[in-house]
């Protein structure tokens, strides 16, 4: 903190950023007040970017401050925002026009991801999360699952509660510098500090899992430097990006509730607390740098009005962090396993190329054809683990890691012709053909097609309507390995696709003080050779608003938003025995009795309306806005009874009604009162309220799972869920402008 503010005070100082000199003129602009929270002032999703900000009393402050030498053309700005503490944005800039500018930033925000939240674990915020060993060794030591439970939410209730949340500290600094008149140059350098915790998972087998705060200790530094030309009908850059990533804490070790002694009984598959290690352990983000290099040249004033635009870039990637044990179980054969190599030793190479030309051959034809061209090349040497371990605590045969290496090649043509007065018709054509290693379809090709209209004969309306069809057909392989993908299934970014999408927009002004825009998208996704996972998804999104002058001095403004969100999805369950389910199997069939289908629907209704009126002309404004937004989710699941022996499923799923369901309300109305022309304050008022009913995550949610007879039911949490608020808010500011 300290050394926060005191870099705080030093750029001030060295800056000259108050340059009181003889002859200066001098422009400032302060906005300064404080605000009263009343209601859920301390919740977390209420306050989620804000840092350090849960009293009852806030105050901000807000400066812009120009000062112009007499000569020269000098000049210094600053820009100063403050929120309550330790919310803080600082802008520094000083130059001098048309030959440089040098500036400085200062930056503090946080986000908070749950107040309250429940863990048992000691050392948040760390590396190492640590149980009480009374923990464990009591709840190895009783093998009734309900009493585990019970003996759990006595713990949970006792304990204290903590916050997770992240701070973010931003420095950076930039100049641009005119050399010559043609030739500038360009620098940027930013730094990043992120410390705190959030919410994260982690497992011991195949359902034993604890959420747990992940450790935050982030650093993270860029820059650019860049050359420009700018020439008559000619531009040109040369430019490189470097970014260097630094995590603190390469992984995170967290204690097991469930035991003291390691285990290996494979019983894991079947009871998930009753076997695994005494310490799990996940991989957190690792250490890694991008450096890229690229160029641009613009050229116009071609024959028939062209331009062309040409850039290319190389960029190259790598890590190489430590690799983490291949378990913690000190209980299982050969331990500690064998690794392929010490460190990572991660390296890709990318490279992207596009031309773009651009031309009017007739006075009401503009043509553009573009070609992109785009590689990543990832040359991680394979990396083959001679033993790992399944659901932690049983010894299997080796694993070979491959990574992915593609080239996409874009190509396409557009044509817009000017039908009438003020319309034009566009088409355009794309076509995308992608090849892959290692990826989950060997080959990609895409063909785009777009249609639009955009016409401004009437002076009263302007309209817009757009379409587009593509089609994707992927090479995807039929997986016949039961470590494989699931036959029939296709991954949705690489499965073939027929898509649709539609837009209209219009933009109306049927009289002189009213205007009304309308616009509708549609877009729509099938698979068809999708037998599994996504196979259709669907959205429709409509919205209205106008802008109503009922007077010279009040202005009324409502809005309205409709969205539809809909996806189809079908999965299958099995017993791997090579029973008639087993998808793997040279008898099973597509349709099974342990097929399942899920229709996932989200419907959200939003108004709204704001208001601004003048009281007292020149003297005494009002304003006032208001939401509501309704989000309704429903899950409907549907799975045919059936037998052991078909692998069908033994009951019929529950549909969800409410997933996620929630309901936002936001007010907030403000009088400003001008007592000179520099000088006017104002009086506000906020309300804001957020609802949700989700009977998957909210409706009987425990700390402690369990299942329908109390027993532990393989998951320990920190209720980390964000909860619901009502907080109202009243706030005094002043703004002095001199």
């Amino acid at each position: 903190m300290k050394k926060f503010y005191m870099l705080f005070a030093a750029v001030i100082w060295a800056t000259g950023a108050l340059p009181f000199n003889a002859g200066a003129e001098i422009k400032k602009d302060v906005t300064a007040g404080f605000e009263v929270f009343g209601g859920d002032r301390d919740n977390a999703k209420f306050r989620e970017y804000r840092y350090r900000t849960d009293g009852p009393i806030g105050a901000h402050l807000k400066l812009d401050l120009l000062t112009d030498t007499a000569a020269g053309g000098r000049y210094y700005k600053t820009g100063l925002q403050a929120r309550t503490k330790e919310d803080i944005d600082l802008e520094l800039e000083t130059g001098s026009y048309g030959v440089y500018r040098f500036g400085l930033t200062l930056s503090r925000m946080g986000h908070n991801f749950a107040f309250g939240a429940k863990t048992l674990y000691a050392g948040v915020g760390t590396a190492d999360l640590i149980l009480d060993d009374n923990i464990q060794t009591t709840l190895q030591g009783t093998s009734n699952k309900t009493s585990q439970a019970n003996y759990l939410r006595s713990l949970v209730d006792a304990t204290g509660e903590t916050n997770l949340s992240l701070r973010r500290d931003k420095i950076g600094a930039n100049l641009d510098w005119n050399l010559t008149k043609s030739i500038n140059l360009g620098v940027d350098l930013t730094n990043e500090i992120r410390k705190g915790a959030r919410p994260f998972g982690g497992t011991f087998g195949f359902g034993n899992a604890v959420e747990i705060p992940e450790p935050i200790d982030y650093n993270t530094s860029n820059s650019r430097e860049a050359v420009e030309y700018k020439g008559k009908g000619v531009y040109a850059s040369v430019s490189h990006q470097a970014s260097f990533f630094n995590n603190a804490n390469s992984g995170v070790r967290y204690d097991n509730p469930f035991r003291i002694q390691d285990s290996n009984s494979s019983s894991g598959y079947s009871s998930s607390n009753a076997t695994g290690p005494v310490v799990g352990q996940t991989a957190l983000p690792p250490d890694n740098m991008f450096n890229n290099i690229s160029a641009m040249l613009v050229k116009g004033d071609l024959p028939m009005h062209s331009m062309i635009t040409a850039n290319a870039s190389l960029g190259w990637m790598r890590q190489n962090n430590r690799l983490l044990p291949v378990t913690t179980n000190g209980s299982v054969a050969g331990y500690p396993l064998p690794l392929p190599r010490e460190k990572a030793e991660a390296k890709v190479n990318t490279a992207l190329y596009n031309l773009r030309v651009g031309s009017k051959p007739l006075k009401k034809l503009h043509v553009t054809a573009n070609y992109r061209y785009d590689q990543r090349d990832n040359n991680t040497a394979l990396t083959t683990i001679p033993t790992y371990v399944a659901v932690d605590a049983t010894v299997k045969g080796a694993k070979t890691a491959h990574y992915v290496s593609y080239i996409k090649r874009t190509s396409g043509l557009e044509a817009a012709y000017d039908l009438l007065d003020k319309t034009s018709l566009s088409l355009a054509y794309e076509n995308e053909h992608a090849s892959y290693v290692n990826g989950s379809a060997s080959k990609e090709n895409e063909n785009i097609y777009k249609l639009s209209l955009d016409t401004r004969k009437f002076s009263w309306v302007d309209l817009k309507l757009g379409l587009e069809h593509s089609k994707k057909d992927s090479s995807y392989p039929a997986y016949t390995s039961d470590n494989a993908e699931l036959p029939w299934m296709r991954k949705y970014y690489a499965a073939s696709r027929d898509r649709n999408k539609a837009l209209a927009m219009a933009a109306l002004e049927p009289a002189e003080n009213l205007s009304i825009g309308f616009e509708y998208v549609y877009g729509q996704d099938k698979f068809p050779k999708s037998e599994f996972g996504l196979r259709k998804d669907n959205s429709h999104v409509a919205s209205v608003d106008a802008e109503w002058a009922v007077s010279d001095r009040i202005t009324v403004s409502p809005f309205y938003t409709y969205e539809v969100l809909r996806s189809d999805q079908r999965n299958r369950q099995w017993n791997p025995s090579g029973g008639i389910g087993d998808p793997y199997s040279s008898y099973s069939a597509i349709e099974a009795k342990g097929n399942w289908t899920l229709i996932t629907k989200d419907v959200v209704h939003t108004p709204g309306l704001s208001v601004e009126a003048g009281l007292i002309k020149d003297k005494l404004d009002f304003s006032a806005q208001g939401s509501y937004s309704k989000v309704n989710g429903t899950l409907n699941f549907d799975s045919p009874v059936g037998t052991a022996g078909n692998d069908g499923n033994a009951f019929l799923p529950q549909d969800i009604d409410n997933a996620g369901d929630s309901t936002l309300t936001s007010a907030s109305s403000r009088f400003d009162y001008k007592i000179k022309d520099n000088l006017t304050v104002a009086l506000g008022y906020g309300y804001q309220r957020w609802k949700v009913k989700d009977d998957l995550l909210y409706d009987g949610y425990e700390k402690v799972a369990v299942n329908g007879t109390g027993e532990y039911n393989a998951l320990l949490s920190m209720d980390s869920l964000y909860k619901p608020y009502l907080v109202r808010t009243v706030y005094v500011q002043a703004a002095y402008r001199f």
